[in-house]
């Protein structure tokens, strides 16, 4: 966009320099910018839970005049995790709607605050329909690895509800899907067992053949087996609403075997699946 000056990127701190690891980031996503785009960026590495964002009062100074949009993304994912534990997720949301008031109090226009996050999407997957990009460390993607290491599918039933970020994905029953699933993972199509079956499975697998990577059973078996049919499988969230009221999400279509063998293909180009 040619209006925007300047974008500032407050990130987590990582082991590799800060603008290398979010020029890597956008590569792995498959985002590619011209090059006066990508000299717009500026990288800041930070804890945002501490007071001023974490950043010198100089630097706090300086976004106060200059920033208009604010887009909190990035929350932490974790199935398992309680609520306490999200506390620095929730002082840092704190911190950045004290900061838009901060902003306000200058006088100038309204300030836009946009708050993104893969775990409020619930039944759908941080995925894109050019690179197949989807986030490895989400239970879809698990689920997918945890198949094809025991080679058996779950039988699964209802509308397969996913949601790409840069679209909104229809209802496709997982009846549909399981066939193309199969395929792309090399799994026999007749290998396939009621959900309740194939959880008992994935906890019967024998623990001493399989590392932590290659099982993570550990960590999602009471997930996949008491939430993930009613998460993802349409039996929490509906968007017949949404759909009355938006053009865009009506004209939407769902998931396509293509996009679907995209997901996977990602996820063997970076070693996440055989």
């Amino acid at each position: 966009m040619p209006s925007v000056t300047k974008v500032i990127c407050l990130n987590r701190r990582g082991q590799q320099e800060a603008r290398e690891r979010q020029m890597q980031s956008l590569a792995t996503k498959g985002l590619s910018f011209p090059e006066e785009a990508l000299a717009k960026i500026q990288v800041f590495e930070t804890d945002l839970a501490k007071l001023q964002l974490g950043l010198s009062l100089e630097t706090y100074k300086n976004l106060l005049e200059s920033t208009t949009h604010i887009l909190h993304n990035a929350w932490a994912m974790s199935i398992k995790r309680p609520v306490q534990g999200f506390e620095s997720q929730f002082r840092i949301m704190r911190n950045l709607i004290e900061f838009a008031c901060d902003l306000s109090s200058l006088g100038g226009p309204p300030v836009s605050f946009q708050f993104i996050s893969s775990i409020t999407t619930v039944t759908g997957g941080s995925a894109s329909n050019i690179s197949g990009y989807w986030n490895p460390v989400e239970h879809l993607s698990f689920l997918f690895k945890l198949a094809q290491t025991i080679n058996q599918l779950p039988d699964l039933h209802g509308p397969l509800s996913w949601t790409p970020v840069d679209d909104v994905a229809g209802a496709l029953p997982w009846q549909k899907m399981l066939p193309i699933l199969a395929d792309a993972l090399g799994i026999p199509l007749g290998n396939r067992l009621p959900l309740d079956e194939w959880v008992a499975f994935v906890r019967d697998f024998p623990a001493n053949s399989l590392n932590k990577d290659q099982n993570p059973a550990t960590v999602l078996a009471d997930f996949l087996e008491y939430d993930f049919q009613r998460m993802s499988a349409g039996g929490l969230l509906n968007t017949t609403k949404s759909r009355e009221h938006s053009q865009t999400l009506r004209a939407v279509g769902p998931v396509g075997p293509d996009l679907a063998r995209k997901f996977i293909q990602y996820w063997k180009s970076i070693g996440f699946i055989a």
